[in-house]
């Protein structure tokens, strides 16, 4: 059986499915692993393409390049030593987020940035107080860096001596010294990562979806127990490898169309799927085997003249004459009685 057409079965074909529990545990596996090497290839080369087309386009890199340098002040410059940050301008000094990082009104304030990127201040103690005094996500103390984790709900705080111990002194030049070398980096990182990507997804993904079978073998078992079907959880297990076809396809289609992602789809579709092919099988009907031909001997029999039978021989007729009937017997018996009176 071709590939193709087992990708069409699994997603949906009943009698596939009862064969399919009675087949080899190892072919199901085959199955599931070329299936996701597909699927990683469809899906690694297109990110790595667009990827590829973005670090191609010069005025993609330069905006990007642009954006950068735009948001670090020109007058600024920090110098980090012993563990302590020093700067030649007036604190607190707040460094805008750009317009183009900020959200709308109508956006929830877990997601909206703040109005500063960051805020340098190395005169007073810090206290995560300050995050929602001068609205930012980060703020340089004198001897560490404070960044605020909304989501979480808490504050990360790291020490400049544990980051690096060296003296350093960042400025607009040194800054756009590390954007040229990183952007310098990028084409051959994603030049790597095109021919690793599908790779790395295939890995993942295939991991990701055999722990999440623990889960739906269990699902299936029990629509196969709703359908009267008798599966173990081991076959349940083997048939939802070939369940996951369906839903998987679903998920690459996600990836492309955003708005198709619709949270527990996914497990919803494994759980119709399930129903659709998972059938009692009627019982099947084995027709009688037809009666072997009897050979006719091609020479004839004959039966010896021995056995005629002879004809019959009948008795001869005996003639019988002078009886006498009933009539007869009254009027001699008047001559004899007239006789004697004579």
């Amino acid at each position: 059986m071709g590939f193709f057409q087992t990708v069409r079965d699994s997603i949906y074909n009943p009698s596939f499915y009862a064969s399919a529990r009675t087949e080899k545990v190892s072919a199901s596996v085959r199955y599931f692993f070329l299936f996701m090497l597909a699927v990683s290839l469809v899906t690694g080369i297109s990110f790595s393409l667009s990827m590829w087309h973005w670090l191609s386009s010069t005025d993609a890199v330069r905006t990007t390049r642009n954006a950068v340098l735009a948001s670090y002040p020109d007058e600024l410059v920090l110098d980090f030593k012993d563990g302590h940050l020093s700067t030649n301008v007036p604190e607190p000094y707040f460094i805008p987020t750009p317009t183009s990082l900020r959200g709308g009104p109508s956006e929830s304030a877990d997601k909206k940035m703040p109005a500063n990127i960051i805020v340098i201040d190395t005169t007073h103690t810090i206290t995560p107080s300050d995050f929602v005094k001068y609205d930012t996500g980060a703020i340089l103390s004198g001897d560490s860096l404070w960044i605020s984790d909304i989501k979480n709900n808490k504050v990360d705080v790291r020490a400049y001596a544990s980051m690096k111990k060296d003296a350093f002194t960042v400025d607009k030049k040194q800054v756009t010294v590390w954007a040229d070398m990183i952007i310098g980096y990028l084409k051959p990182f994603f030049t790597v990562l095109l021919l690793t990507m599908p790779l790395l997804i295939l890995g993942v993904f295939s991991a990701g979806y055999l722990l999440y079978l623990i889960l739906g073998a269990a699902l299936i078992w029990i629509i196969a127990r709703i359908r009267k079907v008798d599966l173990t959880y081991g076959e349940s297990y083997q048939l939802g490898l070939h369940l996951l076809t369906g839903p998987i396809l679903y998920g690459l289609l996600a990836t492309f169309i955003p708005a198709l992602n619709i949270p527990f789809l996914f497990t919803l579709i494994l759980i119709v799927l399930a129903a659709l092919n998972l059938v009692p099988q009627s019982p099947e009907i084995i027709p009688l085997p037809e009666p072997a031909p009897v050979a006719i001997p091609e020479t004839p029999i004959i039966l010896p003249e021995s056995t005629t039978a002879p004809e019959p021989t009948l008795p001869d007729p005996v003639i019988v004459t002078n009886i006498a009937t009933p009539s007869d017997q009254p009027a001699k018996a008047k001559e004899g009685s007239d006789g004697i009176r004579e």
